[in-house]
């Protein structure tokens, strides 16, 4: 379903729906990449974006999109654990040197 195309080869529309990341944020990532102005958001609660252009503007477009739209931490996990016999100061020096060190045993 995503994402709508509408226009054909020439000008048109792209609508996309964000997954990872915000329309405020991804609006930044394609300044570069767009004519001022053409990048418009439908608004933040449906996280969508709404990309003018010619097919080929819109095409390059989409590319910076799901480059960036990516979720980082999928299939990883992590822990937040609170410090109760360490220092931050001790503890950060032993992740220091436990990833300088801790895959090829120095």
């Amino acid at each position: 379903m995503w994402p709508w195309k509408g226009g054909g080869a020439g000008f048109g529309y792209e609508i996309t729906s964000l997954r990872c990341i915000g329309w405020e944020e991804m609006q930044c990532m394609l300044a570069p990449a767009a004519p001022i102005y053409s990048v418009v958001s439908v608004g933040s609660a449906p996280n969508l974006l709404v990309l003018p252009g010619t097919e080929e503007q819109r095409a390059a477009l989409m590319h910076v999109v799901r480059m960036f739209d990516v979720d980082w931490l999928a299939g990883m996990s992590f822990g937040m654990f609170p410090l109760k016999d360490m220092s931050p100061k001790h503890t950060t020096a032993e992740l220091y040197n436990y990833d300088a060190c801790g895959l090829s045993g120095c």
